[in-house]
């Protein structure tokens, strides 16, 4: 006789079984990189989130394997017990030199950073008024805090002046950069600047920004003048456009500062593992000295929205990496993604939970190293594919 735990946990899955909407583990044989091989079979990649292809980058796997001779391979300890070395803080100074920002402090995943923020500043007397559309973690966070919590319509400036109303200590709005199925963009100075929000902060979770966005890839913020960035607080990720894992927030010396008090997060897990540190620090250093990396993104980009317009594709506005193609039904985007793989691409299929029913999606990832040859393919194979699939 089963559990009641188990029970319950078989009524979830005869339900997520029944609405056909079981997760598949893909498992990747080898680097992650435009070419990649699964179960035998050469991909081309069009589903990674590692933008600037930085993953597999000699120098960032060099770093990588220096630091393991020197130091191993686990910190073996908390930041503040014994496991936050020489090599976490050269992160943590190229991310801020990167950054142009006042100090940074490293996490070990962006679901963390984005958990000790929510839970270590805000309280009951404080209100976080955040966009519909953001990532989970943010959401998942609001609600592990005590303050109140609201949510505005997606990009919507009237419907967050009207959730900033009432009286609180603090008002704070939080917002992805880079909306991760979306990919479309918030706009932090029009935030900033609202006079709802005089000398209240703004958080922006620029998972999807870093290394994509801004001339130098620093991301949504990066052009934000210093009056705005004293209110400003930034997280954002290692392991998509740079390549490697783990997360950091940057901000004042007086919120860090706060943070390596306060934050659970942080104080209660093991510091991420020096070699991955090391390998972000040599990803940051490429992106710096290699300038026109950005730009070549940027010019995939616009080559596959041209394509895809050529070929009739309606993709949802975004001058991310991230380019949706709104399919609306669940059993025709898995067709879709199915013959996709079948002609050598692998493309992901998104569709509820993590998408409103009727709103699912191919979630189209651009990288530096795509060729234009790829991108040509993928664009005819998405539009044969649709030729054989009644799309909603």
């Amino acid at each position: 006789m089963n559990s009641p735990l188990l029970s319950h946990l078989a009524e979830k899955m005869a339900q997520r079984h029944e609405q056909h909407r079981i997760r598949q583990l893909i498992t990747r044989d080898g680097a992650q990189d435009v070419l990649v091989r699964v179960a035998g079979e050469t991909l081309i990649n069009f589903s990674s989130n590692d933008y600037l292809n930085l993953a597999n980058h000699p120098l960032v796997k060099e770093a990588a394997v220096a630091s393991v001779q020197r130091e191993g391979l686990g910190a073996g300890a908390s930041h503040l017990i014994s496991g936050h070395s020489t090599t976490h803080a050269a992160l943590e100074v190229a991310l801020a030199e990167f950054l142009d920002a006042p100090q940074v402090m490293v996490f070990s995943s962006g679901y963390l950073a984005n958990l000790a923020l929510l839970t270590t500043l805000f309280e009951k007397p404080d209100l976080i008024v955040q966009d519909k559309l953001n990532h989970a973690s943010l959401i998942d966070a609001a609600r592990f805090s005590n303050a109140q919590h609201r949510r505005y319509r997606h990009l919507d400036v009237a419907s967050l002046q009207q959730q900033l109303k009432g009286n609180f200590r603090i008002k704070a709005v939080v917002t992805d950069g880079v909306f991760s199925m979306d990919g479309d963009c918030a706009n932090v100075a029009e935030y900033l600047a609202l006079p709802e929000l005089s000398q209240q902060p703004v958080i922006v979770d620029d998972a999807h920004g870093i290394g994509v966005m801004g001339k130098r890839g620093a991301g949504t913020c990066e052009a934000l003048s210093h009056e705005f960035r004293e209110r400003l607080i930034v997280m954002g990720t290692l392991g998509k456009a740079l390549g490697a894992a783990g997360a950091f927030v940057a901000g004042s010396t007086d919120l860090i500062a706060a943070l390596q008090q306060f934050a659970r997060p942080y104080i209660y897990t093991t510091a991420l593992a020096p070699a991955v540190a090391a390998g972000a620090t040599a990803a940051i250093r490429c992106l710096m000295r290699e300038t026109g990396w950005v730009a070549q993104l940027h010019d995939n980009i616009a080559y596959f929205k041209r394509c895809a317009a050529q070929a009739d594709l309606s993709l949802l506005p975004s001058n991310s990496a991230i380019q949706p193609l709104l399919v609306g039904g669940e059993s025709e985007c898995m067709a879709l993604a199915k013959g996709l793989w079948q002609n050598g691409f692998w493309v992901g299929a998104i569709r509820p939970p993590t998408v409103a029913a009727g709103a699912c999606r191919l979630r189209i990832t651009i990288t530096r190293e795509h060729s234009r040859a790829q991108i040509e393919r993928l664009v005819s194979a998405i539009a044969a594919q649709m030729s054989n699939v009644s799309v909603e």
